[in-house]
């Protein structure tokens, strides 16, 4: 209460939760004592929103998250998620069937690949989070680069995160890593190779095991299994 007997005003809210806390572990280090940040939630949540706009709004999709006819299965659910890029009409993010191939995602797209492109690159099986794009070599053939989608754009459609391909920008996108954790990371590759397990965090970090085992949501290392 003020002198004149009326509530005193509030600060105004900055509209942010304060910083996670930073505790002194063993040998001096400082650890995280969140498991997920707010920042990091928000980000995911406002990926997904704006994916689900572009689905909605793009030619052949719905609100009912429908691209070119193709529903994406949800996180969890039998099958594998993939990308095709490159064409303004037909590209998207498609559900398919366990085991299917380039040619079949090409087929869901309703993308004829022209004559030129190698057979064995048609029937190489896709793993999810898999990109499709044609491209045209130096001589002009058409060609078909296969890749991995951008990690938000696999966060958003619940697809695991590899570790050991993850860029620092991506590592901080997973939920419970933080930028100690990602230059924790980066620095062990550099160093030493690869991770071999998710397991490999408790001897480079000092997350414990339960925020290890609630990022296998979003991640994995070594020959983890990237489909969802």
């Amino acid at each position: 209460m003020n002198g004149r007997g009326h509530p005193a005003p509030r600060p105004p809210s900055t509209g942010r939760s304060a910083e996670p806390a930073l505790l002194p572990a063993r040998g001096g280090a400082l650890r995280e004592e969140t498991v997920f940040r707010e920042d990091q939630m928000k980000g995911v949540a406002l990926l997904l929103a704006l994916s689900l706009a572009w689905i909605a709004l793009s030619p052949g999709g719905t609100a009912e998250c429908r691209h070119g006819g193709t529903l994406v299965p949800a996180a969890g659910e039998t099958g594998v998620v993939a990308a095709f890029r490159g064409d303004e009409d037909r590209e998207g993010v498609y559900g398919l069937p366990e085991g299917s191939a380039v040619r079949d995602l090409l087929r869901a797209a309703g993308w004829k690949p022209p004559a030129g492109i190698e057979e064995a690159v048609l029937e190489q099986t896709l793993r999810g989070g898999d990109r499709v794009t044609p491209l045209k070599g130096p001589d002009g053939r058409p060609l078909l680069s296969i890749d991995a989608m951008p990690a938000a754009e696999k966060l958003v459609f619940g697809l695991p995160v590899d570790l050991n391909e993850a860029s620092y920008d991506d590592l901080t996108r997973i939920p419970g890593i933080g930028q100690k954790t990602a230059e924790a990371i980066l620095r062990h590759r550099e160093n030493s190779g690869p991770l071999k397990s998710l397991d490999d965090l408790k001897e480079i970090t000092t997350l414990g095991e339960r925020k290890i085992s609630e990022m296998g949501k979003y991640a994995f290392a070594g020959p983890g299994k990237a489909d969802p």
